[in-house]
């Protein structure tokens, strides 16, 4: 009887663990309302923001950019508003901020590595609210890649990217375009 009872709370933790280490990705499906599109793909997920966020500079209005962009599958967490922030696992994080519509387009696109600062001051809010501490956010980890992806008008942050996983992030953010 003991010896029963051992071995089923050994298989109920064994299942438990197994179970606790899956994540549970949230692009499984895709996800449609008024403000964006998320569709699931095989290899990748294809998200539009169609968000009509306004945003005021003195007394001036402006219209979020509307953007289409391929991203990669796992997402683990995921946020809109002023930014889009996607999470995937080990808190490999890709920031998009896609201006406004008075900005105009006046370079091409680049890659360049992000300040500290600037990592801090696009992801501090979302680490907070995920409860993270921002002692990370303050010193970039060697052993991952992290870059910006620029126009000058929109913004796209790579943090912490594996460096096994940064070509496959690096390809599908290329695919950033404006939409009506």
């Amino acid at each position: 009887m003991l010896i029963h009872t051992m071995k089923n709370t050994i298989i109920l933790i064994l299942i438990s663990s197994v179970l606790s280490s899956c994540a549970t990705y949230l692009d499984k499906e895709s996800s449609i309302n008024d403000s964006y599109e998320l569709y699931s793909n095989n290899d990748h997920n294809i998200y539009k923001n169609k968000n009509p966020i306004k945003e005021s500079y003195d007394t001036d209005i402006y219209k979020k950019n509307k953007f289409q962009v391929r991203l990669p599958k796992n997402i683990v967490n995921w946020q809109s508003g002023s930014y889009d922030v996607f999470e995937y696992s080990s808190k490999q994080v890709l920031l998009i901020k896609a201006g406004n519509d008075k900005e105009k387009v006046s370079k091409e696109w680049e890659f360049r590595n992000p300040t500290e600062e600037e990592v801090l001051n696009y992801l501090d809010d979302y680490w907070t609210k995920r409860g993270y501490a921002t002692k990370y956010l303050e010193n970039l980890n060697p052993n991952r890649v992290s870059k910006i992806y620029s126009n000058a008008i929109s913004t796209v942050l790579l943090y912490n990217i594996k460096e096994e996983n940064f070509d496959t992030y690096e390809n599908l953010i290329k695919t950033f375009k404006y939409i009506n």
